[in-house]
C-alpha cells in the first residue's frame, strides 16, 4: 500500500481523507485520518512496543463515525 508523503492527503473513501504519513522512519510511522470536521492520529512503532492506536485501528473508528453520522442524518 501506497502512502501519502510530505503531509499530502487523499480520500480513501468517501468522507475520510488520509494525511501524512509525518512521521515514516524504520523505526516508526505516524499520521491521521480527517472526517467529519475531527481528526484521529495513529502512530506505529514498527520496533519495540505499541502504544496509541494503530492505522487499522484509526481506520476502523473513522469508519464507524462516519457510518454513525450518515445515520443520523437520515
Amino acid at each position: 500500500m501506497s502512502y501519502p508523503t510530505n503531509g499530502e492527503a487523499r480520500e480513501i473513501e468517501p468522507g475520510i481523507l488520509e494525511c501524512g504519513p509525518f512521521q515514516n522512519t524504520p523505526e516508526a510511522r505516524g499520521g491521521y485520518f480527517a472526517f467529519s470536521g475531527r481528526e484521529l492520529h495513529w502512530y506505529e512503532q514498527l520496533k519495540g512496543g505499541q502504544f496509541g492506536l494503530t492505522r487499522a485501528e484509526a481506520l476502523m473508528v473513522a469508519r464507524d463515525c462516519c457510518r454513525r453520522s450518515r445515520a443520523t442524518q437520515t
